[in-house]
């Protein structure tokens, strides 16, 4: 059922490769420099764009605009990635929060994910 809103729905295709690009830029290998704090990004229906923070690196996605069913995709991207998320409640609009492993974080690991853009 899941691949099959995947295949039909463009929007959470933009979602899904955005999430990943965005994931990569910061936690990938190319992230140079010390980790900062979360980075604040908005899912408009078609792109996310940041809302406050550097993307590269972060130690963690904060993401706002996502309805419940966005948000399971996402959740479900995230753990294909091998990250960790989870939906924090807001006033009127949940937050997805997605970070690392805290190995990647340390600096004891880099993180490689697996790319579902590439599947």
């Amino acid at each position: 059922e899941g691949w099959a809103v995947v295949h039909s729905s463009a929007a959470v295709r933009g979602l899904l490769l955005e999430l990943e690009r965005v994931a990569r830029a910061a936690f990938g290998g190319e992230a140079e420099g010390c980790w900062t704090d979360d980075v604040l990004l908005h899912w408009d229906g078609s792109a996310l764009s940041v809302v406050s923070g550097a993307v590269a690196p972060a130690s963690g996605l904060a993401i706002t605009g996502l309805d419940a069913g966005l948000r399971k995709f996402a959740h479900q991207l995230a753990g294909l990635l091998g990250l960790h998320s989870r939906t924090w409640a807001r006033a009127r609009s949940p937050v997805l929060r997605v970070w690392p492993p805290r190995r990647c974080l340390s600096g004891e690991a880099a993180w490689a994910p697996l790319s579902v853009s590439e599947v």
